[in-house]
């Protein structure tokens, strides 16, 4: 005798919706897996009045400290701009920061991979501490054999 299926109805955009919050956090669901599913609607209404919040201290920050706008703006454009970038090799960091990374970038902005991201922050880097950088390597092409 064949098993009689139970048949399951599915919200597929709750689904899509969990699917999503688990790669962008790399395995952390935002609700519990076997347990309380929080419909869309509720999760909209959450997200809306987070959003709300995020609003109103950005504002408070803002007039707290005048010149924050401009290093945001600073900020934005030195390390969440795209640059095209046609040769690529690849390099390892460690899964926290992947992790962590994965998780803020896409709030920030839209199309930032960490490969950028990180491509941004090196060549920062390089450029800031330029100086050193040279300095360090003429003192170990110095040393004798």
């Amino acid at each position: 005798m064949a098993k009689k299926r139970e048949i399951f109805k599915v919200d597929e955009d709750v689904l899509k919706d969990m699917m999503a919050s688990e790669s962008i956090s790399c395995g952390k669901s935002g609700g519990d897996v076997g347990g309380n599913v929080v419909s869309a609607a509720e999760k909209g209404k959450n997200v809306a009045e987070v959003e709300k919040l995020e609003q109103e201290k950005s504002r408070k920050t803002i007039r707290a400290d005048p010149g924050l706008e401009k290093k945001v703006e600073m900020y934005r454009e030195l390390f969440l701009d795209k640059r095209k970038s046609v040769h690529r090799k690849q390099t390892y960091i460690s899964y926290d920061m992947y992790c962590k990374l994965a998780r803020i970038l896409p709030l920030l902005s839209d199309d930032m991979s960490v490969p950028a991201f990180l491509d941004n922050v090196l060549a920062h880097h390089l450029e800031t501490y330029s100086k050193e950088l040279g300095e360090l390597f003429r003192r170990k092409t110095q040393e004798p054999f």
